[in-house]
C-alpha cells in the first residue's frame, strides 16, 4: 500500500503554500508508504504532488517521488499494483522505451506518455493515482473499477486536493477533527 497526496489549481493561479501543504498531506500518509516518500510542486506551481511508497515490486528501487519522466514533462502520484506490468514493460521496451527501474510505477508512467489513458484498458490490477503532462497542464486521476485503492478529493476555493484518505484533505482544509460525542450518542440511539 502505497500514498497519493495532491493539490490542483482550477484557477490557473498558483496554489498558496504549496510546498508546506502537500509536504503536510504527504506525511500524514506515512503509515501507508514508510520505505520512501516524495514530494513536488511544478513550476508554475499549478500542481503539487505527494507520494510514499511500500515497495513491493522491485524494493531496492528509491527513484524519487512522485515519479517524473526524464525529460520531467510528465510526473506520477501511484498507489497500487499493476500485475501483468512485465508484459505492458516487454511492449514498451520493443516499442523503444529505455526504462530506469524494474517499478511498475515507471511502467505506468511511460505507458501513459505513450498510450494516455488508453493503456489503462490494458491493464490487470488495482491502483489509484494521479498522473499530470506538464506541457498540456492536464491532470489525470484513475482508480481501478473495482474500487481496491482509494482516492478521496474535494472541489474548494479553486483548488481540486486529493489524497489516499481523507484526513489530509480535512487537514489541508482546516477542519477539526474533534469527536462530537453528543453526534455519536445520536447515531447509535436512532441507529
Amino acid at each position: 500500500m502505497c500514498g497519493v497526496a495532491g493539490i490542483f489549481s482550477l484557477t490557473g493561479k498558483p496554489i498558496k503554500d504549496a510546498q508546506d501543504r502537500i509536504t503536510c498531506m504527504t506525511r500524514l500518509l506515512d503509515h501507508r508508504g514508510p520505505d520512501h516518500w516524495g514530494v513536488t510542486v511544478t513550476g508554475d506551481e499549478l500542481l503539487a504532488l505527494g507520494n510514499t511508497r511500500l515497495a513491493i515490486v522491485d524494493p531496492e528501487a528509491r527513484p524519487d517521488l512522485p515519479l517524473a519522466s526524464v525529460d520531467g514533462c510528465t510526473i506520477l502520484s501511484f498507489n497500487g499494483e499493476i500485475y501483468d506490468y512485465l508484459d505492458v514493460r516487454r511492449d514498451l521496451e520493443d516499442a523503444g522505451v529505455v526504462f530506469r527501474t524494474h517499478t511498475d510505477t515507471e511502467v505506468l508512467l511511460e505507458g501513459l506518455r505513450r498510450k494516455g489513458h488508453d493503456i489503462l484498458e490494458r491493464l490487470d490490477g488495482v491502483w489509484a493515482f494521479a498522473y499530470y503532462d506538464c506541457d498540456a497542464r492536464r491532470l489525470l486521476l484513475s482508480r481501478d473499477l473495482m474500487g481496491e485503492r482509494h482516492l478521496f478529493y474535494r472541489i474548494a476555493n479553486g483548488e481540486l486536493i486529493f489524497a489516499s484518505e481523507m484526513i489530509p484533505i480535512l487537514i489541508d482544509y482546516g477542519l477539526s477533527l474533534q469527536l462530537d460525542c453528543e453526534a455519536v450518542v445520536t447515531a447509535l440511539c436512532f441507529n
